[in-house]
């Protein structure tokens, strides 16, 4: 492994359903470790489901784009 094995930044885009489950999880920006870009998608996996979006706030589903970085040294 390089020098910089086990960190990285990788952006995850996924929709959060009105009942707080995850549709369409995709690596939106890359960390060039094919291996930190999996671990980013399941962190998201492991953290749904959401709470259910409130009707206040449109009921869903919403977009989300959000960075995970790693530093696994």
């Amino acid at each position: 492994a390089g020098r910089n094995a086990g960190a990285g930044a990788t952006v995850v885009s996924f929709t959060i359903l009105a009942g707080g489950a995850v549709s369409d999880a995709r690596i939106a920006k890359g960390s060039g470790d094919p291996a930190l870009d999996r671990l980013a998608l399941d962190v998201v996996a492991r953290a749904a489901p959401f709470p259910p979006i409130p009707p206040e706030m449109g009921g869903g589903p919403l977009p989300f784009q959000v960075p995970i970085a790693f530093n696994l040294r």
